[in-house]
């Protein structure tokens, strides 16, 4: 029997169309946070998943974001790495994590001021000391955290000053065995993987984060653990070397007095003030052989870089790096030193301290912001103005490590936020006095911008700077400057002035004409501003220039000239209905014929239809435009240049460049960063500008002609921009015609336009002409 399925019941459609559902319009405000919220949603999946993938891949690599196959190109202290057994400690990391575990050895001193309790010349006694060597060599490791060897050694075995010994101010403070500190474990950690890829390290620090101290420690344990280790420290002034071995020579002494013997280095062969060595004198069929551990300290005053030399080094150490005149070159010529080509067996390792100030900083921060040239680990960080990550050097900020009670926990690790928020009350005490503010925030330093502030002495705003010079450099926010050549374009084949037709420019990489925007006019500056719909005229005094000039070329310079100056003009963009006033435009260089750039220099100006001031003494420049017709181009002496400006005599062209006008300048430029220093987006102004120093004037070539270029902004004052007026070329015809009386003639044949009278609105009559001049008026 088959069982009845009941048919669906089917709704009859209603006839007529179906009513529509009405479309509700939503606020634009309500539009724009439902947006926000789809996008985030979007990103926190995003993110989700590269949290799975990054947990997949830890669990693949046995918990290691780095395994030993793998070699990292950088060092992150987030990141782990199996290679020397890093492993982040932070906030939220290495929370199970306990220093004393690596403490052992020193807790027995100081509870019996002994290190080992067995006698000598037992198995014990032997063990114990053959454990502590391995330890100083090759780190240890304790419920899955590594310290490096030389951490160890530090932690153990070296001893500094205790700041907080002190109970009076100036009573003396004693000697303590170091604390444990998550950003010198980081340090020793970065070190250590420098040694296992064969790189060099390189620190920009904050004060009083024990980097001198680690310094010593790490060559003093090279001297002590490892044979025959040649260990070697520079420094270009005695009082820097000096300070350093003294700490050694300390360390040194400490080892071989209180080890009971099982660190103690004879050193019967040498023992200088400058240099020892663990070795001694054996007697081999009648001669005396030196022998021993035959390790070594020496230390050399590198007042020039040809110094560094000798035979092979495993460290070397470059002390007070931020202090070091031509420290790139004598980095350099130390490469023999440490390896040869392909192959690297020792390491170098160099350090500054934010507050170092003058133009020996230099060295430093090219190391610091391009490591890889230099063979250096990059280290991956984000200790930026605005939280951004880079890649640089190693930077170890202020509050990274703070060693007063309250701020560290006992992992070791300091909490960021509140040493942060101590070193901000001391920085508000220094706020009623900027300049020391400067100072203090470079010593005690939050970023490596602060860190390099000193580099100039001079009375241009730091900050300003600093943060231009950040998002050029570290967060690569800034506009797109177009480098390459400008040249001039000809009616015929005859390069003349008078054939000039118009400009040609191409763009290079290694160009030394530097465009951030071209003049208003141009169709290059219309094609990346379509968004303008504005059609600039070309136009006399938006555009001024300045040039500082030199009189000899590449070819004609002494090869005896040291770092001769180079020529060099800017151009700036006069303030312009809202717009505010910005260099726009440079060329710096030093070719073999000066000439070719007077050429370029010229083109450049005439490109803006920029009037040039120039310096007066540079005379070769103003007779080469006077002989090819540009001396129209030069501005006449600024007034503000003379001493009186009453008594103005007549005017020559060019601007003397007297200690006052120098000073005016400066000031001019001074004023203009504080206003518009964030319209400034060529790398190597903003680098002159904050290296700056009126006694090394003459190496800023970039800074005397963005002077010249304000004082001719100056002196135009309240003269605003005007079109360019283009006069019509009258062009005569010369043949045969018929004069007034009938008479056939040659020559050229007159207007016979008739001058048609027209009444125009003033009732004035005139001939038809567009020209107020044909009018007789002015």
């Amino acid at each position: 029997m088959t069982k009845a399925v009941e048919a669906p019941v089917v709704e009859k459609r209603k006839r007529g169309r179906p009513r529509k559902t009405p479309i509700v319009e939503l606020p634009d405000e309500i539009q724009q946070i439902v947006a926000e919220v789809k996008l985030k949603e979007i990103e926190e999946e995003k993110q989700a998943m590269e949290d799975i993938k990054e947990e997949v891949r830890q669990q693949h690599n046995g918990g290691w974001d780095f395994t030993k196959e793998e070699t990292p190109m950088f060092f992150d202290a987030d990141y782990s790495y199996e290679l020397t057994g890093y492993r982040p400690i932070n906030k939220e990391q290495g929370l199970d994590f306990d220093p004393s575990w690596f403490t052992e050895a020193r807790e027995t001193f100081l509870r019996t001021h002994h290190y080992c309790a067995y006698h000598r010349n037992t198995k014990a006694y032997a063990d114990f000391w053959n454990r502590e060597y391995e330890r100083c060599k090759n780190g240890m490791t304790v419920n899955g955290y590594t310290i490096t060897g030389d951490n160890y050694f530090f932690l153990n075995y070296y001893q500094l000053m205790d700041l907080d010994s002190a109970e009076t101010a100036g009573e003396g403070r004693t000697y303590i065995f170091p604390n444990f500190y998550v950003g010198q474990y980081e340090w020793f950690h970065y070190v250590e993987l420098c040694k296992k890829l064969r790189m060099n390290a390189c620190l920009m620090k904050s004060r009083e984060v024990g980097y001198s101290e680690i310094d010593s420690a790490i060559a003093v344990n090279n001297y002590n653990c490892r044979r025959n280790t040649i260990n070697l420290v520079v420094a270009n002034l005695s009082d820097y070397l000096n300070k350093t071995l003294d700490k050694m020579w300390k360390a040194m002494s400490f080892i071989n007095d209180y080890t009971d013997g099982g660190f103690f280095k004879l050193r019967q062969v040498i023992d200088k003030a400058d240099l020892k060595k663990a070795s001694t004198y054996k007697i081999i069929n009648g001669q005396k052989v030196e022998t021993g551990w035959m390790s070594q300290i020496q230390g050399i005053i590198a007042d020039k870089p040809s110094k560094i030399r000798g035979d092979r080094t495993d460290l070397l150490l470059y002390e007070e790096a931020g202090s070091w005149p031509d420290l790139t070159k004598a980095f350099t010529q130390a490469d023999a030193l440490v390896g040869t080509p392909g192959h690297q067996w020792g390491i170098r390792i160099l350090g500054g301290t934010g507050g170092d100030a003058g133009p020996a900083l230099e060295g430093l921060r090219k190391m610091y912001y391009k490591p890889h040239i230099y063979g250096i680990l990059p280290y991956r960080h984000r200790f930026t103005p605005d939280g951004s990550q880079v890649m640089t050097a190693y930077f170890m900020p202020c509050f990274k490590v703070l060693k007063y009670r309250g701020y560290t926990d006992h992992r070791g690790w300091t909490d960021p936020e509140k040493a942060k928020a101590f070193y901000e009350e001391k920085r508000n005490l220094k706020a009623e006095d900027p300049k020391e503010l400067v100072v203090y925030s470079a010593e005690y330093c939050f970023t490596a911008e602060e860190a390099f502030s000193l580099e100039g002495d001079n009375k241009f705003n730091k900050s300003i700077i600093a943060d231009q010079l950040a998002s050029i450099r570290l967060h690569k926010q800034a506009p797109r400057v177009d480098d390459g050549i400008i040249s001039y374009t000809y009616k015929g084949s005859a390069h003349t002035k008078e054939n000039i037709s118009g400009y040609l420019w191409k763009h290079i990489v290694a160009g030394k004409v530097h465009i951030l925007e071209h003049p208003v006019w141009s169709d290059l500056y219309k094609a990346e501003h379509r968004e303008d719909g504005t059609d600039y005229s070309e136009m006399n005094n938006l555009y001024v220039a300045g040039i500082d000039s030199i009189d000899i070329g590449q070819a004609d310079t002494s090869v005896n000239t040291d770092n001769p100056s180079k020529f060099c003009i800017c151009i700036k963009k006069r303030a312009f209905g809202l717009q505010e006033p910005q260099y726009v435009a440079y060329y710096k260089d030093r070719p073999d014929d000066i000439r070719e750039a007077y050429k370029i220099a010229m083109c450049l100006a005439t490109y803006y239809k920029a009037i040039i001031n120039i310096e007066a003494t540079r005379v070769s420049m103003l007779t080469w435009a006077k002989e090819k017709g540009y001396y129209k181009y030069f501005m006449a002496r600024p007034k503000a240049s003379y001493p009186d400006i009453n008594k103005i005599g007549k005017r020559t062209v060019g601007t003397p460049a007297t200690p006052a006008i120098i000073d005016h300048q400066t000031d001019l430029i001074r004023d203009y960063i504080n206003d518009s220093g964030h319209t400034i987006w060529f790398e190597e102004m903003l680098d002159e500008l904050m290296r700056y120093t009126d006694e090394n004037k003459t190496h800023f070539d970039i800074v005397a002609a963005m002077g010249m270029t304000e004082l001719a902004d100056e002196e135009l004052g309240n003269i605003t921009p005007v079109k360019v007026v283009k006069e019509e070329v009258v062009t005569n015809k010369v043949g045969y015609y018929i004069d007034e009386r009938g008479y056939k003639r040659w020559g050229v044949i007159p207007d016979t336009t008739q001058n048609v009278q027209v009444n125009s609105e003033f009732g004035e009559r005139g001939p038809r002409s567009s020209d107020p001049r044909a009018w007789g008026m002015e």
